[in-house]
């Protein structure tokens, strides 16, 4: 079972397409979960695994529905794709605004929890997170801070208090408060809030965060609403390949591709909302329904056109997803093939990543007590 399969980058579905074509030859069965897969990985993990279920003969297959939310299930022979109803409540249009500034996003974010508010501040980085959280808490008294960087220890504290406050099942704590945060919100965590203002991120990062807008029904809300703001410059016709910033500085450091973020930020304001309900997708993102939005910033075929300052980020973007995608295949085995890796045998010292990024080291906070070191 994958859970959250959008949030894979291009290393990691690589190995996901070796993982299923494994399950598939191997008899086996699988099931990958995400409300804002692109169709075009939908069908890249459909073809691995008819691959393995069909004794290594490659597919072509491509989606034939755009229904959201839908099922496709995926049997040697049998591809179904079923559409389905939204659960109850979750039918809903959630308004998305422009923020130009940090400023002024921070103005929003004091406004709203002046007003009795639950308000996130999501971040694109810690150091951000970080910043932001030491101007609101001078003035605001309650305000939190959430990331990924805390000690372990520390970090499930606060994630229990987070979710003491703005949980479905609260248990404790004001939700009138400010939680800045970095993406360890986006997913996973059942949250609500009031307001989101959030830093541009890839679109369907932006759905998922937005889905933590207005999420239990029945609370009494002190602001009207729902409304998701998000921080970013102007999607312009004339910007380079460095937009987004100055606005969000470090924010291609984190998602690496200006085309890609531009293209979201297009599609996300021209709609001015963000739409789920049961109903075959429109292909227009000035619908503002989820699968539409998606395939506005994804598509290898309907995706928007992007400004000429930024074909060159475009083609660096998809230059470091074609180079990660070799770099899996080189670490992930043949089926036909067995334990042979690229002509040859596997030394037993052999360490394969299963995912990229930079070398990591774990340390283990101490304190000496009577002359002996406890955790």
């Amino acid at each position: 079972m994958i859970d959250e399969a959008h949030a894979y980058d291009a290393y990691m579905s690589k190995e996901i397409e070796c993982v299923l074509e494994f399950q598939a030859a191997l008899g086996g069965c699988a099931i990958v979960l995400s409300a804002t897969l692109p169709q075009a990985k939908r069908a890249d993990w459909v073809n691995a695994f008819l691959k393995g279920a069909q004794t290594g003969d490659k597919f072509s297959w491509k989606p034939s529905q755009s229904a959201y939310p839908l099922v496709t299930s995926v049997a040697p022979g049998k591809i179904e794709e079923v559409p389905l109803a939204l659960r109850d409540g979750l039918a809903r249009e959630v308004a998305v605004q422009r923020v130009a500034s940090l400023d002024e996003a921070h103005s929003r974010v004091l406004e709203a929890a002046q007003q009795g508010a639950a308000v996130a501040l999501i971040r694109n980085t810690v150091d951000e997170a970080i910043s932001s959280y030491g101007s609101l808490a001078r003035q605001f008294g309650k305000v939190m801070l959430f990331h990924a960087r805390f000690a372990m220890g520390d970090r499930q504290r606060i994630e229990t208090d987070v979710l003491n406050r703005f949980g479905k099942n609260r248990t404790g704590g004001e939700r009138n408060a400010i939680l800045v945060a970095t993406q360890v919100v986006e997913q996973s965590l059942d949250l609500d809030f009031d307001l989101i203002v959030s830093d541009l991120a890839p679109v369907d990062l932006l759905i998922q965060r937005a889905g933590r807008l207005w999420r239990h029904c029945g609370r009494e809300r002190p602001i009207e609403g729902p409304r998701f703001l998000v921080l970013s410059p102007e999607p312009s016709e004339g910007v380079g390949s460095s937009w987004p910033s100055p606005v969000l500085p470090k924010t291609n450091f984190v998602y690496r591709d200006a085309a890609l973020l531009w293209r979201s930020a297009k599609a996300v304001f021209t709609a001015g909302k963000i739409v789920s309900r049961t109903s075959p997708t429109c292909a227009l993102c000035e619908t503002g329904e989820v699968r539409a939005l998606i395939e506005a910033a994804y598509s290898t075929t309907e995706r928007l056109a992007i400004p000429p300052g930024l074909e060159r980020a475009e083609n660096e973007g998809e230059g470091v997803r074609s180079g990660e995608r070799t770099q899996a295949s080189y670490n992930t085995l043949e089926f036909a093939n067995g334990y042979d890796w690229d002509g040859m045998k596997w030394e037993r010292d052999t360490r394969v990543k299963t995912r990229l990024g930079e070398a990591t080291t774990i340390l283990r906070l101490a304190c000496i007590q009577a002359e002996t070191v406890v955790p």
